[in-house]
């Protein structure tokens, strides 16, 4: 997750596309709160919209994710209110700030529900007719979308072990850091439970889970699972019936 201040002239970002200014003019800031990536909006009071955004580029890619936009703001005391937002094609989130005299670190986060054909981070917006100068440092924009798994049947079932059998459908975003199968005799097993870590994935695809330590005779049901930065996702629930543990019955000698 890169700074989306870090390139000169602001003319690519974090997704690469392009900042733009509505009538302002969108400089390197003096005044940055970190010295070293700073924003600064030198408005003209022609006009009550006074906004820098970045655009995004691919942004039908970002349907269904949760995307973050945290930007530390600043405007004079007295000022309008400044905003950040995350804006698509169906509307906006976000979050404002009244003006004063120290930097704020502002965050607003929006689900984008449909298919997205437009897609902006406006990391200053100034909604007033009033000429103010804005500043906006560390801009970041997270993006988040919970990993997709199936679950399917449990097979090689023998004595204390059975194989877990699942698929990685989509990684979501960032990529899953952990992912296997969970179990328990209740239902609907969480990571909670009895559990395989298979660790990271970085592919969609087929894996298998090694089971151990079941208990012959019972019933168990499975899950298969992926965990991001989002949350965990679990398939469909599976079942397998452990075969019953055969006691040996005594030699017999026959009869002649």
């Amino acid at each position: 997750m890169a700074n989306l201040l870090l390139n000169p002239g602001f003319e690519t970002g974090d997704p690469p596309d392009n900042w733009s200014g509505v009538n302002v003019t969108p400089l390197r800031g003096t005044d940055a709160y970190s010295g070293t990536y700073s924003l600064r909006m030198t408005a003209i009071a022609d006009s009550p919209y006074k906004r820098v955004r970045q655009s995004i580029s691919n942004p039908s890619s970002y349907s269904g994710k949760v995307l973050t936009l945290s930007v530390r703001t600043k405007v004079p005391a007295g000022g309008a209110n400044l905003r950040i937002s995350i804006e698509d094609n169906v509307d906006r989130t976000e979050a404002i700030y009244p003006g004063g005299t120290d930097y704020t670190l502002l965050t607003v986060t929006r689900t984008i529900t449909a298919v997205c054909t437009v897609l902006y981070a406006n990391v200053l917006w100034v909604n007033s007719y009033i000429a103010i100068d804005a500043f906006a440092d560390d801009a970041y924009l997270d993006i988040q979308a919970a990993p997709t798994v199936t679950t399917q049947a449990v097979t090689a079932i023998s004595g204390t072990t059975a194989t877990g059998n699942g698929n990685i459908t989509d990684l979501g975003y960032p990529d899953p850091t952990q992912h296997g199968h969970c179990w328990n005799t209740a239902g609907t097993p969480t990571t909670a439970d009895s559990k395989t870590e298979n660790g990271a994935a970085s592919a969609t695809g087929a894996f298998v889970s090694a089971m151990p330590g079941l208990t012959p005779g019972s019933k168990y049901y499975v899950r298969a699972y992926a965990t991001n930065s989002a949350g965990t996702s679990y398939g469909d629930e599976v079942t397998i019936d452990m075969l019953p543990r055969h006691h040996a019955v005594g030699a017999y000698k026959r009869q002649p």
